[in-house]
């Protein structure tokens, strides 16, 4: 598993907005942190294969994205 400082993450402002993303060894997993403990609502899935390869995440003016580091390349 990567180390958290040398993860590739990106991150736009868009308008009054900001976008983060963040890439993950596996999305669902990661989902438990992000919606069930700190609240982010899940506006967009996309499947890749049997599992989530992206989602993006909202809360409060910020929107986070996760990717399957199984698309990261």
């Amino acid at each position: 598993m990567a180390d958290f400082e040398t993860l590739p993450v990106a991150s736009w402002k868009v308008g009054s907005r900001t976008a983060i993303k963040f890439p993950v060894e596996r999305i669902s997993e990661s989902l438990r942190f992000w919606v069930d403990r700190l609240r982010f609502e899940k506006r967009v899935e996309v499947p890749h294969g049997d599992q989530l390869g992206f989602v993006i995440l909202g809360r409060d003016g910020v929107e986070l994205m996760l990717q399957s580091q199984a698309l990261e390349g």
